[in-house]
């Protein structure tokens, strides 16, 4: 990633979540390419979404710290042994997140509490997918409710690393993606992206500083990204031309294949 890092404002914040509040079943992630239990703000923040209208809040982390009010906590774990896992996940520590899962599936049972709903997640690659049984049944007896273990295909971020994923099926023809009308990202700085697989921010539609975001998501930058994935003209959108995101919509999801108790 070349983009330049940073947090995002905790006023930008609540401007995105004042926009979103109007609408019903909203969903926020607090995710892209960073660690969300490192902002500062992050319990405020998840508190303030809560408090307006946000139907749930989500968090995908590293699991090296893990302390706060959410619906949803995806841990991305990817390996069953030390070696694979510090191999995968460069500078993780296996021990300390092993010890922090634990701990959380613990104190949940403890307080008796249904959230957050856990997911550990599995990314399906040439370097782990031997230790996947293993995975699951290691973990699997400490799902509770509606905790789950996530299974998702690899993907190469619009082409742009190597495909190391194992599902090497023919998909056949290529169909619209349809993250283009039912989600978006935006940037810590306030840039609105497409998708998350736009990791540097090449294709910038707006800015939620400068503009709101339902006037982005209806404009004709949007609107006509939209309309050449209709008639099928993918390769003059750049971060689409080589996706291989498009062949999990066959399968409803990259995630659909789930694991629950």
């Amino acid at each position: 990633m070349k983009r330049e890092k940073g947090f995002m404002d905790f006023s930008l914040f609540k401007k995105i979540i004042d926009e979103c509040k109007k609408y019903k079943n909203i969903k926020i992630w607090l995710q892209l390419l960073g660690e969300p239990l490192l902002h500062p703000k992050i319990i405020d923040m998840i508190k303030y979404a809560k408090e307006n209208n946000i139907k749930e809040v989500g968090v995908v982390t590293n699991g090296i710290l893990l302390n706060a009010n959410l619906d949803y906590l995806c841990i991305s774990v990817d390996a069953f042994s030390k070696k694979t896992y510090e191999k995968i996940r460069c500078g993780g520590n296996y021990e300390v997140l092993i010890g922090n899962i634990k701990k959380l599936f613990k104190v949940k049972e403890e307080f008796k509490k249904s959230k957050p709903i856990i997911s550990l997640n599995f990314v399906k690659m040439e370097e782990n997918i031997d230790e996947f049984e293993d995975f699951i049944k290691f973990w699997k007896p400490y799902l509770k409710g509606r905790d789950f273990i996530k299974a998702i295909e690899f993907d190469t971020w619009g082409g742009k690393i190597k495909d190391k994923g194992i599902n090497k099926k023919n998909f056949g023809k290529r169909l619209p993606c349809s993250w283009l009308w039912y989600a978006t990202v935006i940037l810590w700085n306030g840039d609105l992206v497409l998708c998350c697989a736009d990791f540097d921010g090449e294709m910038i539609l707006g800015n939620v500083k400068k503009e709101n975001i339902e006037t982005i998501w209806n404009s004709d930058k949007y609107n006509d990204i939209r309309l050449k994935h209709l008639e099928w003209e993918f390769e003059k959108i750049s971060i689409c031309k080589n996706c291989q995101e498009w062949k999990y919509d066959y399968l409803r999801s990259r995630y659909e294949n789930v694991i629950r108790k």
